[in-house]
């Protein structure tokens, strides 16, 4: 059997912005990465980073017709 890597970790957010961290959006941070299984800890992985403290934006609410870029081939949306 071949073990699988992952070379990707997803954190969410609010593990850095809350409590106990409470960075700012766009901070900076570094990581080590340490693997356990039943075996045991994996040694510790070299520093990475920087990596910022990001999130995607929320969808557009209220979309409606922007009259001021709207025209024949073009249709203008603006939204709140």
């Amino acid at each position: 059997m071949i073990a699988s890597i992952e070379t990707q970790c997803v954190i969410p957010v609010r593990a850095f912005t809350e409590q106990p961290y409470n960075l700012n959006w766009g901070s900076e941070i570094f990581v080590k990465v340490q693997a356990i299984n039943v075996i045991g800890l994996s040694a510790e992985s070299s520093l990475s980073g920087p990596s910022k403290v990001e999130t995607y934006p929320s969808a557009p609410s209220s979309p409606s017709n922007d009259e001021s870029t709207t025209s024949h081939n073009t249709i203008g949306i603006s939204w709140l």
